[in-house]
């Protein structure tokens, strides 16, 4: 775990996993009151799948073989799709619009 503080009193601290990849993010108030809370989730390749924030929206993200990203879809607390974006790639792997 690393830790932080600011100037005017604030602190935080990154929690990793055996990997090295970061799996939370915590930024506090003096007070201790949380003012960014994140998450992450890996696939078995290393590569981002979820984030978690603090407002309890989240992130999912989906890679391709070559781990391009495919697609970014953003959901509310309540699971309502706010957003989706999608990518393709042309045969040498230049992002390509349709």
């Amino acid at each position: 775990m690393l830790t932080h503080s600011g100037a005017k009193g604030e602190w935080g601290c990154l929690l990793d996993d055996a990997t090295g990849r970061t799996v939370q993010i915590l930024n506090c108030l003096p007070d201790g009151s949380p003012l960014v809370y994140s998450e992450y989730s890996y696939d078995a390749a290393g590569r981002i799948t979820k984030v978690r924030r603090e407002d309890g929206d989240v992130i999912y993200y989906e890679h391709d073989s070559v781990s391009r990203l495919t697609s970014e879809e953003w959901y509310d607390a309540g699971m309502t799709q706010l957003c989706c974006f999608q990518w393709d790639y042309d045969p040498v792997g230049n992002s390509a619009c349709e």
